[in-house]
């Protein structure tokens, strides 16, 4: 995107507005004068190396301006060159001196005067702005401060890497990184042109059940309030205007800014249990939306609940369940770094006996793992917490984590095709979403291409959308080698119906022939005190195909667009509002039709705003491509 130098100025630029606004650590004009003396005589006194890359930089970067930089007499002096490109690339003294200034700044405060400070006159102002509690503000910046700002000045506030970066200065520091088109064209070598087999219509059929997004909220208690100036209700007790309003959340819960009780989930359990399962996924996301008080142990606490819940029904008959990581499995949400032991360690430990010994090991050390259902069914379950473009941890990071799970997973996918194996994925995000780093999607989708014959279905949720995205061969974008299953959520949060799905398998070939979604009738459910849940819908009928292999039929002749958002909010009544949204219809046929989260952008042509999107956009250009 050539407009992301720009863009990323314009956040810098504002990033000092905000330390005048903010902190009220305004340098004074001689101060600024002498800043920019100081980078104009540095960058004086190492002009020889800078006289090279500039010449360098004009070549590569200036060619499509027509600069003749031959023209210059040769016996000119070398005190009016330097004049020259000082005066051409002044940009890069402004940059350089720019930078200074906020690293003097934060030299001479420190990062726990900036928390301070930031708690201290932000918050109120936010507190009036968004009508938010203030001690939401101070949560999120406790939670995330140090996160943020050590990650962000430790790589980018550095003239050297910013001001090359935006192309405001000649690249002095040369990098190496991986190109995801190289990659491919590596993994793709030796791919097997091998046919999928047909499936037995008489065959045995199996069913997977898939949970995601539970979000169980230990503090949601029946009678309290539906409104709050929190980022979820449903928690405290209502005062007399909204017990008046009948402004209460029922038994089950509320169709709004709250998150689930235990009764709606030991419903869940129950019903979904009665349809006879043969194996569970369980695709990640189990605490509340409550970033700004929770804890690490406070999400251990929430999975063994969780766990213990679902095995006093499903552990009586021995129903295999397969667990992958979701971002609220991490405190704060998404703040994975590379060195996670505390998190990983106690995560394994409750779902010890739900993994073998090489599986619990990989996973206590690294968040991912395989293991086998059946003689032909290997899960492998992603950590997607490396490929997190939320995890701001990831601004100074190695990438250490994903650079391991890629070759890992390659390893894995080459065994099972030696092995004639069949692989499920899970990963809590979906490839193409506002989630996933496009430098991890494009891995994803090359090594998921390369393996096209093993894999049999990605599995996802976190988007707490119900959408089916399309995989296409990396490099043919026409053929559709694969479908992304993106699963909706359990909780109410969002303004959603409480949902789960169940998969028609084959057994002999675990191809996915169709799928069940259930939902939970809120309304009636809270009006009888008692749990209805319904069939909401069977794929094969809504998308008007014999069988979910039919790809192609899916992705591209599919034309329902108003039903299908309606089906995304999971048929609230928030959904049935913006069904009709052309907005949002054409951001669900973005969703469909892409890979990753750039072709997602172009696809869908957002207006930038303070949304997911515009996160990611930031996010994918700070945290960068592989490094070698």
């Amino acid at each position: 995107m050539k407009e992301m130098p720009l863009l990323i100025l314009f956040i810098f630029f504002n990033l000092s507005i905000s330390t005048n606004l903010f902190f009220q650590w305004r340098l004074t004009d001689s101060e600024i004068d002498q800043l920019n003396k100081e980078s104009i005589q540095l960058f004086k006194s190492n002009y020889d190396l800078y006289k090279k890359m500039i010449k360098n930089y004009i070549t590569r970067n200036d060619k499509s301006e027509n600069i003749d930089t031959s023209s210059k007499n040769k016996d000119d002096s070398q005190e009016e060159e330097p004049n020259l490109y000082l005066s051409r690339y002044s940009h890069c003294l402004k940059c350089v001196s720019f930078i200074k200034s906020i690293k003097d700044v934060k030299n001479k405060y420190g990062y726990t005067a900036i928390y301070e400070n930031m708690k201290k006159n932000a918050c109120p102002s936010i507190k009036q702005f968004l009508k938010m509690d203030e001690d939401v503000c101070k949560g999120f910046i406790d939670g995330y401060g140090a996160i943020v700002l050590e990650n962000f000045f430790s790589r980018y506030i550095d003239s050297h890497y910013l001001c090359e970066k935006v192309d405001l200065c000649p690249v002095l520091t040369q990098k190496k990184f991986i190109n995801p088109d190289s990659y491919a064209e590596k993994v793709l070598v030796g791919k097997k042109d091998k046919k999928r087999e047909n499936i037995n219509e008489n065959g045995k059929r199996i069913k997977m059940l898939q949970i995601t997004d539970l979000h169980l909220d230990p503090k949601f208690k029946e009678g309290h309030s539906t409104e709050c100036k929190k980022p979820i209700c449903c928690r405290d007790k209502p005062n007399d205007n909204q017990l008046a309003e009948g402004k209460v959340v029922g038994k089950y819960g509320f169709e709004g800014k709250c998150d689930i009780g235990e009764d709606l989930f030991k419903s869940f359990v129950d019903d979904a249990f009665a349809r006879n399962v043969d194996f569970v996924i369980w695709t990640g996301d189990n605490a509340p939306h409550d970033t700004w008080e929770g804890s690490q142990d406070g999400v251990f606490d929430i999975s063994r609940r969780l766990k213990n819940m679902l095995d006093e029904k499903f552990k009586t008959k021995n129903i295999p369940v397969f667990y992958s990581l979701g971002n609220h499995e991490k405190y704060p949400n998404d703040a994975f770094h590379d060195e996670e032991n505390y998190m990983l360690e106690n995560m394994a430990k409750v779902y010890k006996d739900y993994l073998n010994e090489e599986a619990y090991n990989t996973f206590k050390k690294y968040g991912y793992y395989s293991l086998k259902y059946s003689n032909n069914l290997k899960i492998i379950a992603i950590n997607c917490l490396v490929c997190d473009s939320f995890n701001f941890n990831l601004f100074n990071s190695t990438k250490m984590h994903a650079k391991k799970m890629f070759n890992w997973l390659e390893n894995e996918l080459k065994k099972a095709e030696k092995n004639n194996e069949y692989v499920y994925i899970l990963d809590h995000f979906p490839l193409n979403g506002e989630f996933t780093l496009t430098e991890c999607a494009k891995r994803f989708q090359a090594l998921f291409d390369r393996y096209e014959y093993n894999i049999r279905g990605i599995f996802s949720g976190h988007t707490h959308r119900d959408d089916i995205e399309g995989i296409t061969s990396y490099f043919d974008k026409n053929k559709i080698i694969n479908l992304n299953f993106v699963a909706p959520q359990l909780t109410t949060y969002s303004s959603k119906l409480p949902s789960y799905r169940i998969y028609t398998i084959d057994d002999e070939t675990k191809q996915v022939l169709d799928y069940e979604q259930y939902r939970f009738d809120l309304k009636k459910s809270n009006e009888e005190k008692k749990p209805y849940w319904y069939l909401a819908y069977k794929a094969s009928e809504f998308y008007g195909v014999k069988n979910l292999l039919e790809y192609n039929n899916i992705i591209n002749n599919f034309n329902k667009w108003e039903d299908y958002v309606l089906n995304q909010y999971s048929g609230s009544e928030h959904g049935k509002s913006v069904s009709r949204n052309l907005e949002k219809q054409k951001f669900a046929k973005c969703v469909m039709k892409t890979n990753n989260f750039d072709e997602l952008f172009k696809c869908y042509n957002p207006k930038i705003g303070m949304d997911f999107i515009f996160i990611s956009v930031i996010s994918n250009f700070l945290i960068g491509p592989f490094e070698e």
